[in-house]
């Protein structure tokens, strides 16, 4: 399954991108998730939390906030 369809972003390589570290947003940078249409944010922030990811990674940023579209 796909987090971002503009950047062909699955879920599994998220994951990973996750595990290995960095904040949320570091981690949507990155991989370039969130920055065409933005649609894809919601999920895959709930996809960071479903994992146990965001908590673990907030604390390495603090500026870690709910995604919002940038439309």
């Amino acid at each position: 399954m796909y987090v971002c369809v503009c950047k062909a972003i699955t879920m599994k390589s998220f994951e990973e991108a996750l595990q290995q570290g960095g904040s949320y947003k570091d981690v949507c940078h990155r991989l370039g998730v969130g920055s065409d249409c933005g649609i894809c944010l919601h999920d895959a922030y709930q996809e960071a939390q479903n994992s146990g990811e965001l908590v673990t990674n907030a604390a390495k940023d603090s500026t870690s906030k709910t995604p919002t579209s940038k439309f």
